[in-house]
């Protein structure tokens, strides 16, 4: 085999742990709740103040069902995680508020923002919330909501969160300097995406889906000439190319589940599983119809230039 298989399969193992371990450093994929065992279908690590977002979109009755955390935070400050319907920043936000009060009970409420010299006060949202709660262990602060979106529309929610300290159990004034001044962004409930502020254009997703769409159908075809073949050539059987193929056709075929961490480990996996798997049959293709070596040399070429890119969007990843 031209390229040498052994160093195909050595590529892609170095590229799959190198995105695997990206993709577990992402921890709120690995969190568990432990108070009451809530499950959400995903998560966002926010990308300043120590925030995570952990939610479940149900297009059915449009609700969102979130976790907000804010970890290594002290027990004397306040937390708020909020969207806004109508702009981006935080005048006109639709606040979720909570913070340990002095008898060492949480309270948590909704707060409409106003204006930039708000206190926080306690009055209803633009938009149904039921489920309110919140809890506080560990240094971890959490709030949890069911928010009624029937009327807001989803596509790049505005979202906002923020901290800072209690004085005679009620908000005083955040920071108005570094991080607390980043914490401001987009959420695709859609998608699973979120932005800092201006958020990530929503054509990376419809392109994502459309390669997906584009690579089953093309697997499909593949699948259904290789059992063509397969009856015009009776008594010759190859027996590994063919158990790869069903392999890579069963788990093309796999979807997601609603335990967040359990799938990313999966559909990782899965994923780059898929990758070496198809090329290396189709290098073994290659060797059973022994084509003019310009066809092996010019997808090796190919498959080299898509892994430098793929190299490349990575670090990219880590660096925006």
């Amino acid at each position: 085999m031209g390229f040498g298989l052994k160093n195909i399969f050595l590529l892609f193992t170095i590229m799959a742990a190198m995105f695997s371990s990206s993709s577990s450093a992402q921890s709120c994929s690995n969190y568990a709740f432990k108070t009451n065992n809530k499950v959400f279908s995903a998560c966002n690590d926010l990308p300043v103040l120590n925030s995570f977002l952990h939610y479940t979109y149900n297009p059915s009755s449009k609700t969102l069902k979130i976790a907000y955390r804010r970890t290594n935070i002290d027990p004397s400050k306040w937390v708020a995680w909020a969207i806004n319907p109508t702009s981006k920043g935080m005048v006109g936000s639709q606040a979720l508020v909570a913070f340990r009060q002095s008898n060492g009970k949480m309270r948590v409420y909704t707060s409409p923002v106003t204006g930039y010299s708000t206190q926080l006060p306690e009055g209803d949202l633009s938009f149904p919330v039921s489920e309110l709660s919140a809890a506080y262990s560990d240094k971890e602060m959490i709030i949890f909501a069911t928010l009624g979106l029937q009327n807001v529309s989803i596509i790049n929610l505005n979202q906002v969160w923020q901290d800072g300290g209690v004085s005679g159990n009620a908000p005083m004034a955040h920071v108005t300097s570094g991080d607390n001044v980043k914490s401001m962004g987009t959420l695709n409930v859609l998608s699973g995406r979120s932005g800092s502020a201006g958020g990530t254009d929503p054509a990376w997703f419809y392109l994502h889906v459309t390669c997906q769409t584009l690579a089953y159908i093309i697997g499909v075809a593949g699948w259904a000439t290789g059992i063509r073949l397969g009856t015009q050539s009776p008594g010759i059987q190859f027996t590994s190319h063919r158990l790869i193929g069903i392999i890579l056709f069963c788990v093309a075929t796999l979807q997601d589940h609603k335990f967040r961490i359990y799938w990313n480990i999966y559909h990782h996996s899965l994923g780059y599983g898929i990758i070496i798997l198809g090329i290396i049959n189709i290098f073994k293709g290659f060797d059973i119809l022994n084509p003019e070596k310009k066809w092996k040399r010019g997808y090796t070429g190919i498959i080299i230039v898509v892994a430098a890119i793929a190299a490349v969007l990575e670090a990219y990843t880590w660096v925006v």
